[in-house]
């Protein structure tokens, strides 16, 4: 069972990641460099600087959805067991259950955030980013494979609450960057997120068939 999860995750990872990083370089990458200048007040990075960081960006965003890959994978095989087939149709739906627990989730009181936004703390950020996804990936959880009322009903509660107690927006906004560039950068951000689990999911699901199907 091990090498298919492996196998699987891998491929969809990296195929997830590589689109992601260059969704991220066409929609996202100028209006970074945007943000950067409005914060630093200086000319953009040189071809060079911007050739290397771009790369850095692409592999990263590979060993990021790989990971990700790995857990998407082990629930399907988890799922798998029910005697229900994964495939890559499949797959899109555990994509989009993906996107909402991993970024739709934390962007409802975490939006990303541009160079010169207004300095939030990192460790809060990041501890609340965790109890998002943990909360929101429980809720889908119960809401997908739940049969009683009172299931839907905690699904519900345990989606909504995190973020009736999380972080706020502080007293002063000070962000250097127009808010007009904020919100296409939020919304961008958004849509390279739903369109690289849309590829990690269906991939991961092909894949997965074929693995599956192999022994047979």
């Amino acid at each position: 069972m091990l090498r298919p999860i492996l196998t699987t995750a891998l491929l969809a990872g990296a195929a997830a990641g590589a689109t992601a990083g260059l969704l991220h370089l066409v929609f996202v990458q100028d209006i970074l460099l945007s943000a950067e200048t409005f914060e630093t007040g200086s000319e953009q990075a040189t071809s060079a600087v911007l050739t290397v960081r771009n790369a850095l960006t692409i592999m990263i965003m590979v060993m990021l959805y790989c990971g990700y890959g790995l857990i998407l994978v082990a629930l399907m095989a988890f799922y798998g067991q029910t005697g229900d087939r994964i495939d890559a149709r499949r797959g899109l739906l555990w994509g989009v259950a993906g996107f909402a627990v991993v970024i739709l989730a934390p962007a409802f009181s975490l939006p990303a955030q541009l160079p010169g936004a207004t300095e939030t703390d990192l460790a809060t950020r990041q501890i609340w980013w965790m109890i998002f996804v943990v909360s929101a990936a429980l809720g889908i959880w119960l809401l997908a494979f739940g049969k009683t009322p009172g299931q839907w009903a905690a699904a519900v509660l345990v989606l909504v609450v995190p973020h009736l107690l999380g972080p706020q927006l502080p007293d002063i906004l000070t962000g250097s960057a127009p808010m007009e560039l904020a919100a296409l950068f939020t919304a961008r951000s958004l849509g390279v997120g739903l369109l690289t689990w849309l590829v990690l999911g269906s991939v991961a699901g092909a894949i997965w068939r074929r693995e599956q199907a192999e022994p047979a």
